[in-house]
């Protein structure tokens, strides 16, 4: 009895945790001295879509990333084309030069109260100040680490420990003067109810093969 008790108290505990996963929006600006893109993450369950806009507010170029099963599908909306692409699983390095501290200092985005992290590479003498919400974003982590991004912001955040639930609602990438590389932060949230057509790829797009 005991066992099956353990059994039904363990389901519910899970199928609890799925709901409150974030599902929803999140639209951001990535800025370098160069230039400022804009991109947004749809998400649901263990679906996260990402799109890539122009100035005018268009879609570029989109990736629909599946953390289940690691899968990665890019598409183009200008060539109407998708291709199925080969994942290289982020491999975790040693943080042994990596100093990472979260600090007590918070500040709000959107109506969470993110605190900051700051997390400092003496290799290279890069820095990551982030602003972190931590409230059920399960996806963040396995999307970083199935993307493999090459940002410092992306490579410090997967090394942080007790990261599941969290995501930066901005994070600012420094160089050994305090000068600004990169700066990507959130400039809209929506949580909401999303539609599995977001995770499709339309019917007339071709499958673009080598």
């Amino acid at each position: 009895m005991t066992k099956i008790i353990s059994i039904i108290l363990f389901f519910i505990t899970t199928v609890s945790f799925a709901n409150d996963s974030f599902e929803g929006q999140i639209s951001f600006r990535k800025i370098t001295k160069h230039d400022t893109t804009y991109f947004s993450y749809i998400v649901k369950n263990e679906l996260v879509r990402v799109d890539e806009y122009n100035k005018h507010g268009n879609i570029l170029n989109s990736l629909i990333v599946n953390t289940n099963d690691t899968s990665l599908i890019a598409i183009s909306a200008i060539n109407k084309m998708y291709m199925y692409m080969p994942v290289s699983l982020f491999q975790p390095f040693s943080i042994e030069n990596l100093r990472i501290r979260k600090t007590e200092e918070t500040e709000s985005f959107f109506n969470y109260s993110c605190k900051k992290w700051i997390v400092k590479n003496l290799d290279d003498n890069i820095t990551v100040e982030y602003f972190v919400a931590n409230d059920y974003f399960l996806f963040f982590v396995p999307f970083l680490k199935i993307t493999n991004r090459s940002e410092k912001s992306a490579l410090f955040f997967i090394q942080i420990p007790n990261n599941q639930n969290s995501f930066p609602m901005k994070s600012v990438e420094k160089d050994e003067n305090g000068n600004e590389l990169l700066t990507l932060e959130v400039i809209d949230i929506l949580d909401e109810s999303i539609s599995d057509e977001q995770f499709e790829v339309p019917d007339n797009y071709i499958l673009f093969q080598h």
